[in-house]
């Protein structure tokens, strides 16, 4: 349980299949401060780890997402992506490689891509994954590769959503 506030946080590891839980959903802020540093990153985790309730904002990087999640399971409930910059066209607020994730009742909001890409989420895996009633906001991206979804979105593999909203999310392409 991670009790409510402000942290600035950045480059937080996590190893092991974990549950981070906010005392109340989206009390909990994990600001990068305008770091070039992932604020969140799970590799090679060896099973689920559940995210609740968080929120990561601040980023401002010109090679790391603001999450990351490789070769791990991750479950995101109720958490923001919100407020960051992202300058490398391979990398989103929440990037996922090669891993299953799920996204529930989570907001993607005002987050800049500056280049080609998504600035939301990009998920380049096999393993798919399932966006369930999240809102994607104003998020914006460089040319490229926004697809039908505006700024807000890169899939590169079998994504399923489910009562998503798309709102305001534009790209240069």
């Amino acid at each position: 349980l991670v009790a409510c506030g402000d942290y600035d946080e950045i480059d937080i590891r996590i190893p092991v299949p974990v549950t981070l839980t906010a005392e109340t959903p989206r009390c909990v802020t994990l600001d990068a401060g305008g770091a070039s540093a992932a604020i969140l990153t799970l590799e090679d985790v060896a099973g689920e780890t559940r995210i609740q309730g968080l929120r990561f904002v601040g980023v401002d990087s010109a090679s790391r997402p603001t999450v990351e999640v490789a070769n791990s399971d991750c479950v995101f409930e109720s958490c923001d992506f919100t407020g960051n910059r992202i300058h490398d066209s391979s990398r989103a607020a929440l990037f996922v490689f090669s891993s299953r994730v799920t996204l529930v009742g989570c907001r993607i909001s005002d987050n800049v891509q500056t280049r080609s890409g998504a600035a939301g989420v990009r998920i380049n895996s096999a393993d798919g994954a399932l966006l369930s009633d999240c809102l994607f906001e104003f998020n914006q991206a460089g040319a490229g590769y926004a697809f039908a979804l505006g700024g807000a979105l890169r899939a590169a593999s079998f994504t399923r959503l489910e009562d998503c909203t798309f709102r305001g999310n534009t790209s240069n392409h």
